[in-house]
């Protein structure tokens, strides 16, 4: 018999970047996800045959990596048609990526309108003065604090913790209020299933006893009705517990954080559990002269990459500031 040789294909049907705007100054996931549904459902609308979904972002915890956000990618796309989700979270990194270029191109075509004689005063007036630039190819999308606010009640107010939060780097849901998490990403697996490489970890959302069992280990977390955990057995993952009551209130501090053995400055902006948001500075040629970048360099760190809380750099030129004797001595025996 003649042997038919199968060859894969790789479809494409090309590339559609989106920018929702808003005048909500909500960050938090339910915020999230109101930006998400209009977009997700022309997606669904345009594409009917599309079931599967991949999410690839960082892995702020007050948007992304926590629990809420876990339920609600394991519902609301299955409210909108689709039956498979994965989110994924890269690595922390002093980055940038193609969201990043499509808030850039918006900034200078809003700019341009600027320079032509059109007055942009509110995010509304934004909005509408880009869907009239025909030129673009972005598709715009007006998201209202009513939209924002609808998504507040799609969580509910007790949900089960998912253990190893802060070490996950992909959620997958096949089963409505049902996630496997995991601390790597795997897509070996088609057709409908997930594979079981790098041992998975089970949550179900829909029971109120919810369990969390890892598919590789007979150690198991059961929640009681008040959403706090009874461990069954001792398991080598450790629970991420919030340190709000334990650490010192440092939003608004200097700090210096370690990234990659490199010692940096700058300002704690958000303390969420056991990670800060710090906006960090740039050091000139190993001296004691730090400036502000022209592009905001923010990035979440663990508490565990706080090396030293120091005082506020002080002007040293226009456009740059130095450590104090003490503060510059310090990071000196850090390096």
């Amino acid at each position: 018999r003649k042997k038919i040789p199968k060859t894969p294909r790789l479809c494409n049907k090309g590339c559609q970047s989106y920018a929702t705007i808003s005048d909500s100054l909500r960050h938090d996931e339910r915020a999230v996800w109101a930006h998400l549904e209009p977009i997700l459902k022309e997606v669904k609308e345009q594409n009917p045959s599309v079931t599967t979904l991949h999410f690839m972002s960082d892995g702020p915890v007050t948007q992304y990596r926590n629990k809420r956000n876990f339920y609600l990618l394991s519902t609301l796309p299955f409210l909108w048609g689709f039956k498979e989700i994965t989110w994924n979270y890269s690595e922390k990194a002093h980055g940038k990526g193609a969201p990043d270029g499509v808030g850039g191109a918006i900034k200078r075509c809003a700019d341009d309108i600027v320079k032509m004689g059109t007055d942009i005063q509110t995010p509304k007036d934004l909005y509408c003065t880009l869907q009239e630039n025909t030129s673009s190819t972005i598709r715009y999308f007006w998201i209202s604090e009513d939209d924002v606010s609808r998504h507040d009640d799609a969580v509910p107010s007790q949900l089960p913790v998912v253990k190893g939060t802060m070490k996950l780097h992909q959620v997958a849901s096949q089963t409505p209020g049902n996630i496997s998490h995991r601390e790597l990403s795997c897509f070996c697996s088609r057709g409908g299933s997930h594979c079981n490489c790098y041992g998975p970890v089970d949550v179900d959302f829909n029971q109120e006893g919810s369990e969390e069992t890892a598919s590789t280990s007979s150690n198991s977390t059961r929640f009681n009705q008040e959403g706090s955990e009874e461990t069954a057995s001792t398991s080598s993952n450790s629970t991420l517990q919030p340190t709000q009551n334990n650490t010192p209130d440092l939003v608004g501090k200097f700090v210096v954080v370690k990234y990659d053995d490199q010692l940096l400055v700058g300002q704690v902006l958000h303390l969420v559990e056991n990670e800060i948001e710090v906006s960090c500075m740039r050091q000139t040629a190993g001296k004691n002269s730090f400036m502000w970048p022209e592009t905001c360099d923010v990035i979440f760190y663990y508490m565990s990459d706080v090396q030293a809380v120091i005082s506020e750099p002080e002007p040293s030129t226009n456009h740059s500031s130095k450590l104090c004797s003490p503060d510059w001595e310090k990071f000196k025996e850090m390096m």
